[in-house]
């Protein structure tokens, strides 16, 4: 079998890395580690060179752009005999989306599952995170920062939320990573620069807590974003504003900041005892390592696929 994948980016010259680059690198190692799995390629805007000699099985595109529906009709044209499948994982084009000549949907969102089940075949799939990095045998691992938080500053985040999860760290040990902080009125001081894609584990892993903001739009039809998946397989003690499809996955192993002054008080309890919170990051570790890598996701996806043949 050999497959495609799609993504918003990918190594592009400005270092500008989307989230699913970093997914599609993740779901590349999964799908390789089976058997029936012989070749992966990688596609993204302005990275379309296709090899027509040699047939694909399945395309899996993950998150819109508005040269997508150009790359489906290559991919129609090229490979006619490939099943194309969108993994819906935002509200970015989704109308688009909508129109798009693919033969199933993927969705994190159970609402969305609902929705584009009535236009194509859809299969509700989460995101996870990558089993190959997860360090669960080597426990001891040196935690250097305090709080840490990695995302794009962009206009889809509340300021409400902001203030609740963001500016309630500034009085200690934090660091942003991530693509436009540097001009942001006051978060700016705390800002680090945009992390490599190869440093985001080893980042959560030497921090002892990692901080995390779902959009509107997501948190209202339940989805789950990558941040919370990779930071529980790190070990990091995580901090997110509550909402009831993040309990619902992964119950008390998340700190919930539900009103102002919780995420400070957290944080502090958090570094004032880092020895209890051990058997706290060992559970979020296993929870992750045995329910929610790529390559549970992979097997459900060639499950999907199978289904459309």
């Amino acid at each position: 079998m050999v497959i495609g994948l799609h993504s918003q980016s990918l190594n592009n010259s400005d270092g500008f890395v989307s989230g699913s680059e970093i997914t599609t690198g993740y779901l590349t190692k999964a799908f390789l580690s089976k058997a029936e799995v012989e070749h992966v390629f990688r596609f993204s805007p302005s990275n379309y060179k296709m090899d027509s000699s040699q047939e694909i099985d399945l395309v899996l595109i993950e998150g819109w752009h508005p040269e997508v529906p150009y790359f489906v009709s290559e991919i129609r044209r090229l490979y006619p005999k490939a099943k194309i499948i969108f993994w819906n994982l935002s509200f970015y084009g989704f109308i688009g989306v909508l129109r798009l000549d693919v033969d199933g949907y993927l969705s994190n969102s159970k609402k969305n599952t609902v929705i584009l089940n009535k236009i194509k075949p859809t299969k509700f799939v989460m995101l996870a995170a990558d089993i190959i990095d997860i360090q669960n045998n080597e426990f001891q691992i040196k935690r250097t920062k305090d709080v840490v938080y990695l995302g794009l500053n962009h206009t889809q985040k509340s300021e409400d939320l902001e203030k609740l999860i963001l500016h309630e760290a500034k009085s200690f040990d934090f660091s942003i990573y991530g693509t436009g902080w540097g001009n942001h009125i006051s978060l700016s001081p705390y800002w680090k620069g945009i992390l490599p894609v190869n440093e985001i584990n080893t980042l959560y892993s030497s921090s002892h807590v990692v901080l995390g903001m779902t959009e509107d739009r997501q948190r209202r039809s339940g989805m789950i974003n990558n941040r919370v998946f990779e930071a529980l397989s790190c070990g990091a003690c995580f901090i997110s504003e509550y909402f009831s499809e993040l309990e619902n996955v992964f119950g008390d192993l998340i700190f919930y900041s539900r009103e102002k002054g919780d995420t400070k008080s957290t944080i502090e309890m958090i570094l004032q005892d880092s020895e209890r919170m051990i058997n706290h990051r060992k559970k979020t570790m296993s929870f992750i390592k045995e329910n929610h890598t790529y390559n549970h996701r992979v097997d459900d996806i060639l499950s999907f696929y199978y289904s459309l043949l």
